[in-house]
This record gives C-alpha cells, sequence and structure tokens, in this order.
C-alpha cells in the first residue's frame, strides 16, 4: 500500500502556541506545558495528587515520541496552533457555544507545508492516509499528525490516569476518522451548539425558523437559506429565491461553506463543503420591535476562500456589546462565483459576478426580513474585510443595490482588483485548459473537487498574482461600468463610509510563501505583470524611491513596503477621495503589530478580531498572538458600533476623529495609543499621483 510522508511535525498535545519558537526548553518546561494541556481536557486532575506524581521523564519521553528527537533537549521547531475542539466538535468554540465550555485542541502542525526548511533534527514518520479514506471525504488530511494518532504511535507511552485521558480523547478523533473512511464522505465539523440551548423562533418571508438562545440571552440563528442550492444546471447560474417551506426549520448550525481549497488560515474552508452554501446567519438580542441597527458582514478569503462559519467572523460579541443585529452570509467563491462565461451564450451574462448577485439577494432577503429579528432595515450597515471590503465597495456603486444599506464599512480591500472583461476571458481560458474541458456543459459535469482541483492548479500556476484571477469583473451586466468611476460620479451619493488599511498588510501573504521574504523590489515587478504594467515606464523611479525612503530597510522590506502601498494604501486612498464628494468618508490605520510572528508586523485581517472581539478564533493564534491589548480593542469595537449606529465612529474613549476631507486628510491611527495624524503617507502618495491614479 502507497505510503504517504508525513509532512508536518507531529504535535498530539496542544503544546502551547506563547512559544511559537522552542529554543532548547528542558524536561521540566516539557512537563509542566504537557501538565496544562490535560488540564485543558479535564480540569479535576488539577486537584488530584497522582497527577503529580508522575515523573518528568515519562512526560519528557512522550514528547520525545511525538517528535522522534533524542538527547536531554528539544530542538527548535516552529509551532502554531491548528485545529480547536469543544465538545467534540472541530474548530470551536461555537458561535452559541457557551464561553464556559471547556476547549481543548487536539492537532497542532508546523510550517514546512508553506516553505519553512527541513530540520535534520527531526526523524520523519511516514504514515499511511489510504487506510482512513484519505481524510474528510476523498481530501487528503492537511493533518496527518491525526492519522499518526490512529496508527498508535503512543502506544506504551503513558499509563494509569494520563493514559486514560489521552486514550479517551485521541480515540474519539480516531473514530471520526475511521467513520469517515467507512461512510465516504465528509464529517459534518461544522460547530454545533443549538442543540440544549431554549429554542427560540422567528417568521420570515420564506416560512419560520427556529434558532437559539446561548447562555448569555442572545438569539441565534444559523444556517438560514436565502436561494435555492446552485446545483446541477444552476451551477453558474443567478440565484434563485429560496423555496417556501412548512412548518418550522432547524437554524441551529451553520451551513456549508462553498466548495474551495482547504487553507489552514481560512478557518471555513477546513469545514463542512457544500455547492448548497447560499445562506446566511443572524445574532441579535431580541426578537421584538426594537428596531435596532443592523451590521450585514461579507467573509474574505481572496475570493477563492472563506466562510460564514469561520470563528473570526463570529457576530456574538459586537451584537452583545452593541444591542445591534448582526448578519454573515455565504456566497459562491472561485471558479463557481466568478468564472466568466458571457461568451458561452447568452443565458451565460453575468456569470462573472454570480457572488456579486448572490450577495445582492441575501441583503435583499436581510432587508425584508430583519424587523422579524429585532432590527431596523432602514439602518443597514455593509461591512467586509479583504475580497468582502472589495465586494462592499463594489455593491456601493451598483444601481441594483440603491437604497439596500445607507453606511459601508470596507477594510483592506479595494477596488483596484476589479477585472476588465479581457482579464476575466484569460482567465477562463486558463480555467478551461486546467479543467480539462471546453464549454459549460463540461463545467457542469465536473464533480465540485474537479473544480478545486483545477482552481487550486491554476492559482498555483499565477505566483504573485493568484488573488487577482478570481473577482469581480466590469461584464457591462452586473457591473455596468468602473466601480470607481461609478463612484465619482455620484452612484454611491448619500452612503457614509469608514475606510483604512493596516500598516503592513502584504507581509500577511509570507504565511502562505516564505520565499517572499528574499525577493528584492525588482524582482518581485517581474513576478507580478500586472503590477508591472500600472507602473509601466517608472519601474527604475519606484526602486529608486522605496531605496531612499527606507535606506535602512532589508533586502525585501521595501518588497513589503512597495505591495501595501499599491495593492491597499493608494486604492483606499482614492476611494476615499472619490466618495468624499458625496458623503462623509472616515479613513483609518491599524498599527498595532503582530506578537504571534515579529515578522507580520501589522499585517492583513490582524484589526478583525480586535473589531469582532474573536479572539478565540485560530486568527489568534496564528496572526495576533496571546496577550492582544483590550483597551484597544473595546475601542475599535465601540467606534465600528458608533459607526453603524449613526455614521459617525467618535466615542469617548478615541481622539475626536474627524471626516476625511481632501485637504488635512485627517486619520485615525490604532495602537495601544491611538491618535490622529494630518495626512500620513503623504510623500507615498504624492509619488503615485499621476503613476497610479
Amino acid at each position: 500500500m502507497k505510503q504517504q510522508p508525513l509532512t508536518r511535525i507531529f504535535h498530539g498535545l496542544r503544546l502551547p502556541v506563547k512559544y511559537p519558537l522552542w529554543p532548547q526548553h528542558d524536561a521540566a518546561k516539557v512537563s509542566a506545558r504537557c501538565k496544562s494541556t490535560l488540564l485543558k481536557v479535564n480540569p479535576e486532575h488539577e486537584r488530584r495528587k497522582s497527577f503529580t506524581s508522575k515523573p518528568v521523564g515519562r512526560t519528557l519521553h512522550i514528547a520525545r515520541e511525538m517528535f522522534g528527537l533524542s538527547g536531554p533537549k528539544l530542538n527548535d521547531e516552529r509551532i502554531s496552533s491548528s485545529c480547536t475542539t469543544a465538545r467534540g466538535q472541530f474548530y470551536s468554540p461555537s458561535p452559541a457555544c457557551p464561553s464556559s465550555a471547556r476547549e481543548y485542541h487536539v492537532v497542532c502542525h508546523g510550517n514546512e507545508r508553506r516553505g519553512e526548511p527541513r530540520r535534520s533534527s527531526i526523524e520523519r514518520r511516514r504514515v499511511s492516509l489510504t487506510e482512513l479514506g484519505q481524510g474528510f471525504g476523498g481530501i487528503p488530511l492537511r493533518y496527518p499528525a491525526v492519522s499518526a494518532v490512529a496508527q498508535g504511535l503512543w502506544r506504551d507511552t503513558c499509563s494509569g490516569e494520563l493514559h486514560l485521558i489521552l486514550f479517551c480523547c485521541l480515540s474519539s478523533v480516531s473514530l471520526l476518522l475511521i467513520t469517515a473512511a467507512c461512510a465516504h464522505k465528509p464529517i459534518a465539523v461544522i460547530p454545533q451548539s443549538g442543540a440544549g440551548n431554549s429554542p427560540v423562533l422567528a417568521q420570515t418571508t420564506h416560512g419560520k425558523v427556529q434558532g437559539f438562545e446561548d447562555e448569555t440571552g442572545l438569539k441565534v440563528f444559523l444556517g438560514i437559506p436565502y436561494a435555492k442550492p446552485p446545483v446541477g444546471n444552476r451551477r453558474f447560474a443567478p440565484p434563485e429565491d429560496a423555496n417556501k417551506w412548512d412548518g418550522v426549520r432547524p437554524a441551529i448550525e451553520f451551513s456549508p461553506s462553498c466548495p474551495q481549497i482547504r487553507d489552514e488560515f481560512e478557518a471555513a474552508s477546513l469545514l463542512r463543503q457544500s455547492e448548497d452554501c447560499l445562506s446566511l446567519n443572524i445574532w441579535t438580542p431580541g426578537i421584538d420591535d426594537k428596531k435596532r441597527r443592523v451590521i450585514i458582514y461579507i467573509h474574505g478569503g481572496g475570493f477563492t476562500n472563506g466562510g460564514s462559519s469561520d470563528p473570526l467572523y463570529n457576530g456574538r460579541h459586537i451584537s452583545r456589546r452593541g444591542d445591534l443585529v448582526y448578519a454573515s452570509i455565504n456566497y459562491r467563491v472561485g471558479a463557481l462565483g466568478f468564472l466568466f462565461l458571457d461568451d458561452y451564450g447568452k443565458e451565460f451574462a453575468g456569470t462573472g459576478n454570480n457572488a456579486i448577485r448572490d450577495q445582492l439577494m441575501a441583503i435583499k432577503w436581510i432587508k425584508n426580513n430583519i424587523a422579524n429579528f429585532g432590527g431596523d432595515p432602514d439602518n443597514m450597515t455593509v461591512m467586509g474585510e479583504s475580497a468582502g471590503s472589495v465586494c462592499s465597495l463594489v455593491l456601493m456603486g451598483l444601481p441594483q443595490a440603491k437604497g439596500l444599506f445607507s453606511k459601508v464599512i470596507a477594510e483592506s480591500g479595494a477596488l483596484n482588483l476589479v477585472r476588465s472583461r479581457e482579464q476575466a476571458k484569460t482567465c477562463t481560458s486558463d480555467f478551461m485548459k486546467f479543467a480539462g474541458v471546453r464549454n459549460v456543459a463540461g463545467l457542469r459535469s465536473l464533480k465540485a473537487e474537479q473544480i478545486i482541483k483545477a482552481t487550486k492548479r491554476h492559482t498555483d500556476s499565477s505566483w504573485f498574482q493568484a488573488d487577482l484571477l478570481y473577482t469581480p469583473v466590469i461584464d457591462m451586466e452586473v457591473i455596468p461600468e468602473d466601480p470607481l468611476d461609478a463612484i465619482v460620479k455620484g452612484a454611491a451619493s448619500g452612503i457614509t463610509l469608514l475606510t483604512g488599511t493596516t500598516l503592513d498588510e502584504y507581509r500577511y501573504w509570507i504565511n502562505y510563501s516564505w520565499m517572499l521574504k528574499y525577493v528584492p523590489l525588482w524582482v518581485s515587478l517581474h513576478l507580478a505583470p500586472e503590477i508591472r504594467k500600472k507602473i509601466q515606464g517608472h519601474e527604475e523611479d519606484v526602486c529608486d524611491y522605496y531605496e531612499k525612503t527606507f535606506p535602512k530597510a532589508g533586502m525585501t522590506d521595501n518588497t513589503f513596503e512597495f505591495a501595501t502601498d499599491v495593492m491597499f494604501l493608494i486604492p483606499h486612498i482614492q476611494i476615499a477621495e472619490a466618495q468624499l464628494k458625496h458623503a462623509k468618508v472616515y479613513m483609518y490605520r491599524f498599527d498595532w503589530k503582530s506578537q504571534a510572528k515579529k515578522y507580520l508586523g501589522a499585517c492583513h485581517v490582524i484589526e478583525l478580531p480586535f473589531i469582532l472581539k474573536t479572539f478565540d478564533a485560530p486568527k489568534r493564534y496564528q496572526i495576533v498572538g496571546l496577550d492582544p491589548p483590550m483597551l484597544l480593542s473595546d475601542a475599535m469595537q465601540d467606534a465600528w458600533i458608533a459607526f453603524a449606529r449613526s455614521g459617525d465612529p467618535n466615542i469617548k474613549d478615541l481622539p475626536d476623529w474627524p471626516a476625511y476631507d481632501g485637504k488635512v486628510r485627517s486619520t485615525m491611527i490604532f495602537n495601544t495609543e491611538s491618535r490622529v495624524e494630518q495626512d500620513p503617507e503623504k510623500n507615498t502618495r504624492l509619488f503615485f499621483k499621476g503613476i497610479l491614479y
């Protein structure tokens, strides 16, 4: 039987992420941390003398067995957290799971898959995934360590109560995997916590739904369909209104995410996937007539990933703190949502923006129903981050969205990513080649797994430009003109805008390729032809500017500065300048730097857990770190709540935040000591004036 290499270092216990690097930890420290891990599983052991009587040497032996190491000390290895479980479900706590529920981690991983150099000190083990049904539903596991557990790498390493705890915990995981292998279908790993909570009913235009009340009294409704499943002949077709139902429909768990490449930095991609994904979720303080303000969240994920089930996007904290209604939506991603097929017949006009159509339908559903969930349909804010921010700004200028919402929050994603028809046609042609089909009939005959594989081959071949492939397109059907031009002309008149970036946006992508740390600016320009086109004729000027502006920068620091400026900073300045003529605009920049990985700085997406206070999501360990400043989080969340209430983010705990204008350009700089700066990055803005815009 073919054996697959264990390409990750196996960490069966939740070895703590407080120390992402383990420089020569001795036996006592390993023992203390393993003890801490076991207490996560069963706190009762804190009071049992028999636990503390276990010899330190045995715990070190377990650690050595896991790592395949020898010698008195553990070698330096990267550690970062991965899948979290609570109540036996992956990626918890779920949005409705009581905060008091005990969490424990089953699988952790190293970063070698992302290109980290191999360590010769590690003896790599080989395990068979075939015996376990090739992971979830026939898709290879990203965490073969679980398979290693199932094959008994830990046998004979512990005894007594310690043995029992480990055996029960790890056997449960093994049983789940074996069940998946027998059933040949994905394990339902969506966080579930509606069962056992008090039921709550609400009426919609399609029928009654039953959500639940969490331990704080918040009412939660998950997985409400707003459109028919886009399967069969409805694949690559516009969304159709969902069927009505009789009786009461359960709304106690998230629906699947749209089929997508599995990505450890996109939690929703590790959960259940299905083309039947067009649903939304609602958190509300009450089913009453109070008419609370409403935030509608559009998730990010580079247009190819993401889903509303990601714990990062959970709305329970901001809904409770702000006494507002928070809704999050699923939409089609990747080729299923953005593949341009207009040239294959009139019936396929607008397919390159099916994801935008999904979002429009979801927002209309919310506007028509949110009053039944205690919300005000006349006070709705659309909020998005990254790809969700781009979509929010596209929607802002669409004629079809006129009157649906009055405010937009756009974080770290602007209209520079919108494609032309020519770019979309090239993307479709390349995708067809990777998929091995020639027409729409061939596309519809493919299984979802085949579409995912073709998408992965396509994005892998595009290197620096992978995030530019599947984006909204100016197709003259759904998007009738360049969205930025439309906003300049006043298409979004009256819509108040809160927009901004982080200081070191592009450093986030080091998570995906360590090679970025070694690519100088002049080389990166040759690897990204679409970006090079934007500065054509000014390449030497650009390199000279960054060398003079950052004379002490390392070899690749200028690359990150340039990419952040060109892909994020300048485009957000453009959108602010376009809209300030027609409504108030507020600009921010997030400067607080990652404590998890110093080289990330204030990278892309790091601000989001501060705003939604979702520090229990995996991003905390991957991006933020263990001790984020909670006062900063409180201030940002309160500012966003205030903006959703009235269109003004000013609060008492922040300095006065003037609206952005073309002269002073006041910008809130968020950090442990937040401040307002006038025209930050002025030199960079003036340098690119006439080059980029």
